[in-house]
């Protein structure tokens, strides 16, 4: 069975160590990585979307760059409003064993507020989410 890590990128400054926790557990359990970029923009032309989802597809490229192949990587940018894009990406894709939230909002004590989309992910997804915050030195 193929296991899927989810890494849910909402927080462009964290998704560093959320990649890197990821990508050390899939090492582990033999896994891969499904990258989810989610922008909350709302390009009002085809060509200012596309400019955002090149931008989201480089930055992807650059924060997976360092890894080896050991470890297959799968990114996708979508934009848009979060939940919705994420309700279509999951409805398409293989089950995930565990989901990892990168995000510098919507954190009380380590977990998801109540009133954040992301705390319905867990019902969803039946899996465990972690979520990966700044380590301070």
């Amino acid at each position: 069975m193929n296991k899927q890590i989810l890494v849910l990128i909402e927080g462009w400054s964290v998704s560093d160590e959320a990649v890197r926790y990821a990508h050390a557990l899939a090492q582990r359990i033999e896994g891969r990585l499904v990258l989810l970029l989610l922008l909350h923009a709302h390009p009002s032309s085809h060509e200012a979307a596309t400019e955002v989802s090149t931008r989201g597809d480089v930055f992807l490229r650059d924060l997976i760059d360092p890894f080896d192949d050991a470890v297959a990587i799968d990114p996708h940018v979508r934009i848009g409003d979060p939940w919705s894009e994420f309700c279509k990406f999951v409805a398409t894709t293989d089950p995930f064993h565990m989901a990892v939230w990168a995000s510098e909002t919507g954190l009380v004590n380590g977990r998801p507020s109540v009133g954040h989309w992301v705390s319905r992910i867990q019902g969803e997804l039946g899996c465990p989410l972690v979520t990966a915050q700044r380590r301070t030195r």
